[in-house]
């Protein structure tokens, strides 16, 4: 390769430098604004790297872009001598071979990694709304109904001597805070008898302690 011949391939790889940093930056910008719809909690991981690869085997230099977002990657690539630019999809290790681009212009470029970025937001979107509508579903079915005490023990002997019942966990969770410290257990604590020991079985209740 004459003196000429690199001179020009430096330029050319200076400039698919510069259009893979464009396209990064547009995706970066175009991404952030779809994440701030989707639900308040579900804001997927996302990144961007990008790289210069030498000529290896005969082949290249390559200008290398990547896209990571909710678990799915883009990697773009660049062939400086030639002149033409590609996108590869992969949801972790698998590639995606429906959303793969053979290398095509600059030019030609965008509508090919359109249909990723697409398909990235769709499933992303989709898994968000899911995950909203379980948290949903959560807070709108009531704690079941059952028994659970709140104990304090007598400093002496290590009996229950201060027993209070609720119908619900988080009752007696929040008394035994207002108590300023106390055990709580699912089921009728005995008064008088060692911690765990309930009305409703013979095996001991577990316990837990809640600090004030």
């Amino acid at each position: 390769m004459g003196l000429t011949d690199r001179i020009i391939q430096r330029h050319a790889a200076a400039d698919m430098k510069q259009v893979v940093e464009k396209i990064l930056h547009a995706v970066k910008a175009d991404l952030k604004k779809f994440v701030a719809s989707l639900p308040p909690g579900s804001e997927p991981l996302m990144g961007f790297t990008s790289e210069s690869r030498p000529m290896r085997g005969g082949y290249g230099p390559y200008e290398v872009g990547e896209i990571h977002f909710g678990g799915f990657i883009a990697k773009i690539v660049a062939d400086v001598p030639k002149g033409t630019i590609g996108v590869g999809a992969y949801s972790g290790p698998h590639a995606l071979e429906s959303l793969m681009s053979g290398s095509v212009s600059v030019k030609e470029f965008p509508p090919k990694l359109k249909k990723v970025i697409d398909w990235f937001k769709d499933r992303v979107k989709r898994d968000a709304e899911q995950k909203a509508e379980k948290q949903k579903l959560r807070s709108q079915t009531p704690e079941p109904e059952e028994t659970w005490s709140v104990v304090q023990l007598g400093m002496d002997h290590g009996y229950a001597t201060d027993v209070n019942t609720y119908s619900t966990k988080s009752k007696a969770i929040d008394a035994a805070k207002d108590a300023g410290g106390a055990y709580v257990l699912r089921g009728t604590q005995m008064w008088n008898e060692p911690l765990g020991q309930i009305e409703e079985s013979d095996r001991p209740a577990r316990t837990q302690w809640v600090k004030g």
